[in-house]
């Protein structure tokens, strides 16, 4: 357990966004990949997932639907822990 905690959390991208308009590019960009056909699937794996153990720090956050079919990781083609993902059932917010 020590060992995850040392490690330096990556991302889909060299570095976090800059700013606001800079993770939006990340989004669209992977939206294109996703569209495309060209999914990079990045940090999508059991090695990321234990990275996160020791914490996450998403550069985006988003409020969905619960609809499996729309899965926010895959459509922007981002890594988990990327994005902070709430979904909700019924449009009730």
């Amino acid at each position: 357990t020590l060992t995850l905690a040392c490690r330096k959390l990556s991302y889909a991208h060299k570095a976090p966004p800059a700013n606001p308009d800079e993770a939006i590019t990340f989004l669209r960009d992977g939206n294109k990949r996703f569209i495309s056909g060209n999914i990079m699937a990045p940090n999508r794996n059991m090695e990321r997932v234990k990275d996160l153990a020791s914490g996450q720090k998403p550069f985006a956050a988003f409020l969905s639907c619960a609809d499996s079919r729309v899965p926010i990781e895959i459509i922007f083609d981002q890594g988990f822990g990327d994005v902070f993902i709430t979904r909700i059932a019924g449009n009730i917010a």
